[in-house]
């Protein structure tokens, strides 16, 4: 049997990947195969996983819908030709099942697509959403009527990420279960021993999360001023973003399996900070707080328990998503300027004020559930597929 996966965007494509990577452990006969319709799916190549159809990352990376100015640079990069690429390769695409993970625009252009079972993870949307007024984000934090058509039209059963959004899907009259969160799973493994950086992390650590798209330098920059601020802290910068970055007035002095990050001149509290890659969840698992502005990143490190502090950063990291952020994620975020001294206060208030970091980290693991849910959703799809059921 051949199964897709389908996703829209660098978590979705981890996530993708965690499924992918439970089907295959559960039913070594499948034949898997992945179609990243934003990212570049680097999650699946390194699982090994066949991928399909045209690839482009856009300006945006994946924030097309976010603001105009986003738009605007994805039309001039090309974004409606490559979509009509993928619309035309999706129609060609032959599979037996087709697994979406994402969000309306993921279903959408699976709509192209003629399977015998569609089967729906919906990342983005939860029920602690309701309360957002930006017209924008509205189909990206409510189950808008369009999604509830394709999802009656179209799908076989939708997987989400709580009991409560759950409960909201089926007040609609469409099936859905909440098995687990599938973007926790990849950080179960244990850290390995101070991450061989050959330095005692004490705490407080710090991981910086500055994302995967294009602003990612100028917010680590933020971050390390930050920093400079409370030299008590270790910085560990998760980075996800491709080649090393290029950060005026640092360099990067190779340390163990990472960089240091230095200052160019002599600073009177140069801070301590390292650089990794591909150490995602090491780098979590050592921390007591985060710093980012990120995504999916974010409400991973909330769901180990670390109080999360984030700064817009516009054009592309907009309040907007922010507020919404917020609202998913509660007292779990904090939300501060996008200037050192504000992000260094936050930081410190923070780790200075027990309970508050307490309440922080209670709220970060209840609002995101638990782990396992890659696992769950794989067995759940495999029982279904073996079932007589209606095809879509």
């Amino acid at each position: 049997m051949r199964v897709t996966l389908l996703s829209n965007g660098h978590g979705e494509d981890t996530v993708g990947a965690t499924l992918g990577e439970a089907l295959r452990s559960l039913a070594p006969e499948l034949a898997l195969q992945a179609f990243p319709t934003v990212d570049a799916g680097e999650a699946y190549e390194r699982l090994g996983v066949p991928i399909l159809g045209p690839r482009r990352v856009m300006p945006s990376g994946g924030l097309t819908a976010h603001t105009l100015a986003a738009l605007l640079a994805d039309l001039r990069a090309g974004f409606l030709s490559m979509t009509a690429a993928q619309v035309r390769a999706l129609r060609r695409l032959e599979t037996d099942a087709l697994v979406v993970i994402g969000d309306l625009y993921a279903l959408l252009l699976s709509s192209a697509v003629r399977t015998r079972s569609r089967f729906y993870v919906q990342t983005l949307v939860s029920s602690y959403h309701a309360g957002g007024r930006s017209l924008n984000r509205y189909f990206m934090e409510r189950f808008s009527l369009p999604e509830r058509a394709l999802i009656r039209r179209l799908v076989r059963h939708t997987y989400v990420r709580d009991a409560p959004t759950a409960a909201l899907l089926a007040r609609y009259g469409l099936p859905a279960s909440a098995l687990g969160n599938p973007m926790l799973d990849p950080l179960t493994a244990p850290p390995e021993a101070d991450l061989a950086l050959g330095v005692p992390l004490t705490p407080p650590v710090v991981a910086l999360l500055p994302g995967t798209r294009r602003y990612a330098p100028a917010a680590l920059e933020r971050m390390l001023g930050a920093l400079e601020r409370w030299p008590e802290a270790t910085g560990l910068v998760a980075w996800a973003n491709g080649a090393l970055p290029t950060l005026p007035g640092w360099r990067l002095e190779p340390v163990g399996p990472g960089w240091r990050v230095v200052r160019s001149a002599t600073s009177a509290h140069p801070p301590r900070v390292y650089l990794l890659q591909h150490r995602f969840a090491e780098v979590l698992r050592a921390s007591q707080l985060a710093l980012g502005t990120s995504g999916t990143a974010h409400e991973q490190a909330a769901a180990l328990g670390l109080p999360v502090v984030a700064f817009a950063l516009p054009p592309d990291y907009t309040p907007a998503f922010l507020a919404n952020q917020a609202r998913l994620l509660g007292a779990a975020l904090t939300l501060a300027a996008a200037n050192p001294a504000a992000l260094a206060e936050a930081l410190q208030r923070l780790w200075g004020d027990p309970e508050r970091y307490r309440r922080a980290s209670e709220a970060g693991r209840a609002r995101m559930g638990a782990p396992g849910g890659g696992e769950a959703i794989a067995r759940d799809i495999l029982r279904r597929l073996a079932a007589t059921e209606p095809s879509h």
